[in-house]
């Protein structure tokens, strides 16, 4: 629960007067009590020495029974307050003695000897409420000591009484105090409670107003105390102050709401105001800096974007050409590999009728072998029956002799000869037909020699002859082997090129569909953009943050010719010439086409750089 201010001065002031009133009581009483037994404890002294003077006799000439009677005495007087009594010698024996409490006779015995020694006036100890008091007893001209009176006395009553006394004292010094509070508490309530009050409730008015969001309150300034004048002052100069403060800053706020971005906080402001005043203005010193470079970015951001449009455009249509070209490319490459499969085919179908050739030339070299040996034969029977008729010709000589001869004889003969002349000229023509016709199958065997020699040189020539067509169809075999293994080869490879170009062609599709997103990406940009620079304008900005319009355009321009420098141009696929090498590590592509060159003995080797722009 909170409590008004007029309670807590009044609490504060109650609890002041009541903490100075028991102060006081506890002093007055405390120092009443401290001097009551100041007091008693000097009188009990002097009683003491008194006492010692009177018993310093007695205690030399040790009269007992006069010393214990006026113990008793003692005891018996309520006045006195006596508690104990004894008369100690020198040697500490105890002649006389009268105690009321048990505890006290040794300790007394104790401080009377110790009295006799120390050469002390008087010795004491404070035992509970008991006061114990030890004189050294003298007696004699020279004033020697005899022995000690050690007496004590009951404060109890005493300090009864001075706490009775120190009550009563703070019973009227409480009413006093009341009676005091009460008139101090009217005063503070006219003085004090009452200004206070009403400066509260103008002030709590004034705040309740600013919480509802008036400033306009103010405290009234008529008070005659200077402090709550200055308060009052002070709390009218804080809401102005504010009020300036909220209503600058609200100003400019408002301003900046409808896109003014001009307006600033004006006025002398100190401290956390003039830090508001500071903060405020360069808010809106940075928030216009700001709109001024995102509409430099937006003009940059618009530029690009058409650029961006543009090149997305153009690389569009060259991709979709690509794409194309590919794909001829790879039917091409599809053509050109079923074309190469059928060569390989037909290169093998080549291999086996050479094949088929060289086992009939070899066929044909033994035929010819074969000949050459049959011919030779016939030449030795030629010369063999040259010999023949050469023996028949001797024999048709022989035989023409001796026909001459019998027609020698004959003729001698005369007619009985000339039948056997007859005969032997009959014989001799017989013999010179037969030397004829030897003659004759001379010359045609001499002639069918010469044929069959050169028959024989011929068939020799046709040996040889086949013998290198052998070979040649042999070295033919081998070209024929190295096409075929060329033609798979190459077969292989286009394969293998047919496969990366699909997958050029594949990749190049999907290319296509994301630089047509891009392309449809890009023209949502520029209209965003668009969008933002046309909200953006919307502000009015000051100073460096502007950007005039014709800026704009060469902004524009310029960043569209920026773009335009990095627009490449469309380029084909240059024609493939051989023996050109890369620097570059060879790609897969150039792989299989260094592959298929190989194929073909080097014949087809490609330019990687051609390749890579492919």
């Amino acid at each position: 629960m909170k409590c008004s201010i007029n309670f807590k001065l009044m609490s504060l002031v109650i609890l002041a007067v009541s903490l100075i009133s028991v102060s006081i009581v506890a002093i007055s009483s405390y120092s009443a009590l401290e001097n009551m037994k100041f007091a008693s404890r000097q009188s009990n002294e002097e009683i003491a020495q008194l006492l010692t003077k009177q018993f310093a006799g007695n205690i030399y000439f040790k009269r007992t029974d006069r010393m214990v009677k006026s113990f008793e005495e003692f005891a018996e007087d309520s006045n006195f307050h006596f508690a104990y009594g004894a008369a100690v010698r020198l040697d500490g024996t105890t002649i006389a003695e009268n105690s009321l409490f048990d505890n006290l006779p040794e300790l007394a015995s104790k401080l009377g000897q110790k009295a006799i020694t120390s050469g002390e006036q008087y010795l004491t100890l404070q035992v509970g409420s008991i006061d114990l008091v030890a004189v050294p007893a003298v007696f004699g001209k020279d004033q020697r000591i005899v022995g000690a009176l050690v007496m004590g006395w009951d404060q109890t009553t005493n300090t009864e009484v001075a706490i009775d006394s120190a009550i009563e004292t703070a019973m009227f010094t409480m009413g006093i105090a009341l009676v005091s509070l009460l008139v101090l508490s009217v005063l503070l309530k006219i003085i004090v409670s009452n200004p206070i009050s009403r400066l509260t409730s103008s002030v709590g008015d004034v705040a309740k107003h600013a919480i509802a969001g008036d400033l306009s309150k103010r405290v009234p300034e008529d008070f005659s105390d200077a402090g709550l004048m200055q308060v009052a002052t002070s709390v009218n100069q804080l809401v102005e102050t504010v009020d300036m403060g909220i209503k600058q800053t609200g100003d400019v706020l408002s301003a900046m709401a409808e896109a003014d971005l001009t307006r600033r906080v004006e006025g002398d402001f100190q401290g956390a105001f003039a830090r508001l005043k500071d903060d405020t203005n360069s808010v809106a010193d940075h928030f216009s800096d700001i709109i001024g470079r995102l509409r430099h970015t937006s003009t940059l951001l618009r530029s690009a974007s058409g650029g961006i449009r543009s090149s997305s455009e153009d690389l569009s249509s060259r991709t979709e050409m690509q794409a194309a070209s590919v794909e001829e490319t790879a039917s091409a490459i599809e053509e050109i590999t079923s074309t190469v499969k059928t060569s390989a085919l037909n290169a093998e179908e080549a291999g086996r009728v050479v094949e088929k050739t060289i086992s009939s030339a070899e066929h044909s070299g033994k035929v010819v072998g074969d000949a050459v040996e049959a011919m030779s034969l016939i030449e030795k029977s030629s010369t063999e029956i040259e010999k023949i008729i050469g023996v028949i010709d001797e024999i048709s000589f022989q035989t023409n002799l001796l026909a001459l001869n019998a027609g020698v004889e004959a003729a001698r003969a005369g007619d009985a000869g000339r039948g056997f002349a007859v005969v032997a000229q009959e014989v001799r023509e017989l013999a010179q037909r037969s030397t004829n016709a030897a003659k004759e199958i001379k010359g045609l065997i001499m002639t069918s020699g010469e044929q069959v020699k050169e028959g024989v040189r011929l068939v020799n020539e046709t040996g040889r002859a086949l013998e290198t067509i052998g070979s040649d169809i042999q070295l033919v075999s081998e070209h024929v082997n190295s096409i075929v293994n060329a033609s798979r080869e190459q077969a292989s490879g286009l394969q293998e090129i047919n496969v990366a170009i699909n997958e050029i062609d594949e990749r190049t599709q999907k290319n296509v569909s994301m630089v047509e997103n891009t392309n449809s990406a890009s023209v949502i940009l520029s209209q965003e953009v668009s969008n933002i620079n046309n909200m953006l304008n919307v502000f009015e900005v000051t100073g460096s943050a502007k950007i005039e319009n014709h800026q704009e355009d060469e902004l524009v321009e310029e960043t569209v010719l920026t773009a335009e420098v990095y627009v490449a141009p469309p380029q084909r696929v240059q024609k493939i010439t051989p023996n050109v090498q890369s620097k570059r590590n060879p790609s897969p592509v150039h792989e299989l086409t260094q592959k298929v060159a190989h194929a073909f003995d080097g014949n087809a080797a490609v330019n990687e750089d051609a390749w890579e722009q492919f």
